[in-house]
């Protein structure tokens, strides 16, 4: 049994709690960790802060809020998580006792300054193509279409083109649609929603071994 944590779009609000877990297997962030007017330098807060979260390992993606900060400075911020034994997931995996972690920022197009985004599902079906069909847990900063993704004005946000390749995925985490935050189980898979609620800015979740 594997022991959990995921969080996503904490928007600098890392500051205000502590993760309290004990035994923490994986822990996971999928992106939006700062907020705008902090730029780089809140993305670095938020990882001297992930850093002290004791865990077996850490991994975390980007989200469109603090890609444009990450984009731009790519190669030093994976040098600064390497540095921080955190590993960074830009359409690439990471096999961890057999689970094989798939990690992709992009989403679609949600503001001007926004960082790993496209402007049509079609060109974010270039980039999900990718995902391998072996992938056991897929992380994400978008929702799949239909699925936790509706909006404050009750319209489905979601990619078309990312549900359509989820395929044979054990466990689905993402974020973005702070509305749509919980849980679903669905063919089979599970998708996680753990975008920040104050109440409860983590989710845990268990898996066990899949091989």
């Amino acid at each position: 049994m594997k022991k959990l944590i995921i969080m996503s779009d904490l928007h600098q609000a890392f500051s205000d709690f502590v993760v309290t877990e004990k035994n923490i297997d994986i822990l996971i962030s999928t992106g939006d960790v700062t907020n705008s007017w902090k730029g780089m330098e809140g993305v670095i807060e938020f990882l001297d802060w992930f850093e002290k979260i004791e865990s077996k390992y850490k991994i975390i993606v980007a989200g469109n809020g603090d890609g444009v900060f990450i984009e731009k400075n790519e190669k030093e911020f994976i040098k600064m998580c390497k540095k921080r034994n955190i590993i960074y997931l830009r359409d690439d995996f990471v096999t961890i006792e057999n689970y094989k972690i798939y990690g992709t920022p992009w989403t679609m197009e949600f503001g001007k300054n926004d960082g790993y985004t496209k402007k049509t599902d079609e060109e974010l079906s270039e980039i999900f193509q990718s995902i391998p069909n072996d992938t056991n847990i897929l992380l994400t900063h978008s929702a799949p279409l239909n699925i936790l993704d509706i909006n404050s004005k009750g319209q489905h946000t979601g990619s078309k083109s990312l549900s359509e390749n989820i395929n044979n995925v054990y466990l689905h985490c993402f974020g973005h649609i702070h509305e749509s935050r919980g849980t679903l189980i669905k063919n089979k898979t599970i998708f996680i929603n753990s975008a920040y609620s104050k109440n409860t800015p983590y989710i845990i979740h268990y898996i066990n071994n899949l091989v």
